[in-house]
């Protein structure tokens, strides 16, 4: 009975032995390891297509990169599969133009959601798109131009443009899906004959019911005339909309009596909506602006980071600055155009954590300009937190109070703004030296310097601005927008260290 058992055990030595030199260094353990002989298996081109089938985009770049056997049997498809990832970055750099954009979504079924999911994004986004409409008033943004072509399949001027619509929808492949390319809508409210109201209103509120959760972004433009109705419809046709992000409201007021109807007036729920705007709402009657923007600020206040309006709003009497602290005390994007000189102490007071400030344009009662010193005391209440700065307004100094020259560097007025990266403004503080003394002083972490302007960049301006890479140790480039001495049509041009 020993015997066998002996035979198994020297057959079990001698395999190892014979086996030791593909295991590496000897095994310290009783067991070894034995390892596979190299081989070099050989499929057929069909084979290989088979198992590369349904690779994701990514590992498709690595199967081309791997060998050029496998660049060459991936030849036909390359388009296909990387026109998607190539698309999302064409789009950010704005190197395709709108109908390109528009006609790529034809390709494939990738190629339609990359740009979607783009267009979406940039549209619906509150941050995005809190950048873009600064970029509206400087250059075509992409996404305006294909606002611009796709707007007309979603304007709803009366109650025939809905049910057209709404027959078009069902006659896709999936009448359940995202009827709205970007995400956004348009309501002209008030401008359909009294007649035609209810089947509009109906025909309306039919259609957001079934899609409405796929809107991201709201403009409503109110009509003037009609407001308490008006204020009433938007209301319930916001509440079709229980995903909204973004809020524009456009109209002016002119009737009083009508802020009677809307003073008590209770609204929907929007737990998503971040971005509000009010820049284009405006009343000739400071009580009546008062009365219809307060209920928006109370209700949805605490839940908005990006803010826009003008200035006269800041300067009512009736919105405080301890008033606004507590209704908006998230806001981290605001935009405040028409600045009037009242509306600066304001927002001075503000305890906001601001992280992009901008300011277009000048109240021309205030003469059209802001004094750089009370501009000044408004930056220093956002110090800490500011990132972005845009101040595209006319700045002057007020003889009447120190300038920046005379201001001592270690003066309170002139603390740092450690967070600061990116500054725009306009091309004319580039030969003003409190402007540069603004830069030296406050601006010591800057990144990018952005000089934009309506005409053309002179020699002299560009060498002037070349200080800033003299005085400002961490800038890395500077940029002109729009045209230059050539009359070529040029969206920026950059200055590098």
């Amino acid at each position: 009975m020993e015997e066998p058992s002996r035979k198994k055990l020297k057959l079990c030595e001698n395999k190892s032995s014979e086996t030791g030199n593909l295991t590496g260094p000897p095994s310290t353990s009783s067991n070894t390891v034995l390892q596979s002989p190299k081989t070099n298996p050989t499929l057929s081109p069909e084979n290989w297509e088979l198992i590369f089938r349904d690779i994701h985009s990514q590992d498709f770049q690595s199967v081309i990169n791997t060998c050029p056997e496998w660049n060459q049997l991936m030849t036909s498809r390359k388009t296909t599969e990387l026109l998607p990832s190539v698309l999302p970055i064409l789009m950010k750099l704005d190197h395709l133009p709108a109908t390109s954009i528009l006609n790529c979504r034809l390709v494939n079924r990738r190629s339609k959601l990359a740009i979607d999911n783009t267009i979406q994004h940039e549209v619906s986004c509150p941050n995005l798109s809190f950048k873009n409409e600064m970029q509206r008033r400087w250059k075509e943004s992409r996404s305006t131009g294909i606002e611009s072509l796709i707007g007309v399949n979603f304007d709803f001027e009366d109650d025939s443009d809905i049910q057209r619509f709404l027959r078009h929808i069902e006659t896709k492949p999936f009448p359940t899906s995202n009827p709205f390319l970007s995400k956004q809508i348009s309501i002209g409210i008030g401008y359909v004959l009294e007649e035609d109201v209810p089947n509009w209103r109906s025909s309306f509120e039919s259609l957001l019911s079934r899609y409405g959760h796929h809107l991201r972004r709201l403009t409503s433009y109110m009509c003037t005339w009609t407001l308490g109705e008006t204020v009433t419809t938007l209301l319930s046709l916001m509440n079709q909309m229980p995903n909204l992000q973004v809020l524009k409201m456009i109209g002016c007021i002119y009737m009083r009596e009508e802020v009677e109807r809307i003073r008590n007036i209770t609204l929907p729920q929007l737990d998503h909506l971040e971005s509000l705007d009010l820049e284009d709402f405006m009343s000739r009657d400071l009580d009546s602006e008062e009365h219809i923007v307060l209920p928006f600020l109370q209700h949805y206040g605490s839940q908005i980071k990006t803010f826009r309006c003008r200035g006269e709003l800041l300067g009512r009497t009736g919105l405080s600055a301890e008033l606004l602290n507590q209704m908006l005390p998230n806001v981290k994007q605001l935009c405040v155009s028409h600045v009037t000189l009242s509306a600066l102490p304001k927002l001075a007071e503000l305890n906001w954590p601001v992280e992009h400030l901008q300011l277009f344009e000048c109240s021309i009662v205030d003469g059209g300009f802001v004094f750089i010193q009370n501009l000044n005391l408004m930056i220093t209440q956002f110090s800490n937190s500011l990132k972005e700065l845009d101040l595209f307004v006319k700045l002057r100094k007020n003889l009447e109070l120190p300038g920046l020259e005379e201001l001592p560097s270690t003066s309170n007025d002139l603390q740092g703004l450690p967070n600061l990266r990116i500054l725009r403004c306009l091309l004319t503080n580039v030969m003003e030296s409190w402007f540069w003394t603004f830069a030296k002083f406050r601006c010591g972490e800057l990144r990018e310097l952005h000089f934009c302007t309506d005409g053309q960049v002179t020699q002299v301006e560009m060498g002037a601005s070349r200080q800033g890479f003299e005085i400002l140790p961490r800038l890395e480039r500077i940029v002109f927008w729009k045209e230059f001495r050539n009359h070529r049509k040029q969206k920026c041009r950059i200055i590098t260290r």
